[in-house]
């Protein structure tokens, strides 16, 4: 019985999860989507965020995102992309590519890799918060790495100040939205009691059985009803509350991880 519930629970959430990304998938704009995965250098099918909105068997407008990605390619596919690409240290995917111009794009990507890769533009490069993905030749690199690094390392502790106070900002919006549900609560309780008290009156009148007593039953009916109304309208600003609260503190949990991940990552750069 037990494994039944679970089931049936496991089943439910998974239905739901697939809803939410179904009515999420569906608002997005297709062409722009599929220009952005060309513009990333990815090809379609190994796009995360597309797959999982064909897993939910959300409505996807397959012309137009087709239409975005060769938009996409064909700027991806650019000179002046190889060029900035290479300049920024990024890798250049030549697989999206074809032609007699895939031989000057990676003409175009290594002049531009091998600019990226000097000393003196090293520690700009580590202040971009780009990471280094290996692509200077060793000769290039002995000299490149010791001035990134430390580049690196004060763009992930400026990153690191900056992640702090937006956890600070997280955490306090939610103490203030946990204050406005705990006089919300309040508020519920009072006019719950209210509630008690008023059909505790109706009983007292029905159980006499007379006529007039019969009308002051109908009117304690109807007051009832107003509170119930506020009542529903309170729940519904509470589930709003808390739904809030829930975004402020996973936000928060979220940019905590990041912050330990860059203290590791700094930590490691200054050890080299």
């Amino acid at each position: 019985m037990r494994f039944l519930f679970l089931f049936i629970t496991a089943l439910l959430t998974a239905s739901c999860t697939s809803y939410f990304k179904r009515q999420e998938c569906e608002k997005t704009n297709w062409f722009d989507y599929g220009q952005r995965v060309a513009e990333r250098g990815q090809w379609l099918e190994s796009d995360s965020y597309l797959n999982e909105c064909r897993k939910a068997e959300a409505d996807i407008s397959s012309a137009q995102l087709d239409l975005g990605f060769k938009a996409g390619r064909e700027k991806y596919c650019s000179k002046e992309n190889a060029f900035a690409l290479g300049r920024k240290g990024r890798l250049f995917s030549k697989d999206m590519c074809e032609g007699p111009e895939l031989k000057m794009l990676l003409s175009q990507h290594l002049v531009a890799t091998l600019e990226y890769c000097k000393q003196d533009n090293a520690q700009e490069a580590g202040l971009s918060g780009l990471p280094y993905l290996n692509v200077c030749p060793e000769n290039l690199e002995k000299k490149f790495l010791p001035p990134f690094r430390k580049g690196r390392v004060k763009f992930l502790e400026v990153s690191i100040a900056e992640k702090e106070r937006q956890v600070s900002s997280h955490g306090q919006r939610a103490r203030t939205l946990e204050g406005d549900r705990g006089s919300l609560d309040f508020r519920r309780r009072s006019l719950q009691m209210e509630k008690n008290r008023l059909e505790s009156y109706r009983s007292m009148q029905l159980s006499n059985g007379t006529p007039s007593s019969q009308s002051q039953a109908s009117l304690y009916d109807g007051q009832i009803s107003q509170v119930d109304g506020q009542l529903n309208s309170l729940n519904q600003r509470s589930n709003d509350l808390e739904r809030q609260i829930q975004s402020e503190r996973a936000e928060a949990a979220r940019l905590e991880k990041e912050i330990s991940d860059m203290r590791i990552e700094a930590s490691m750069l200054k050890a080299n």
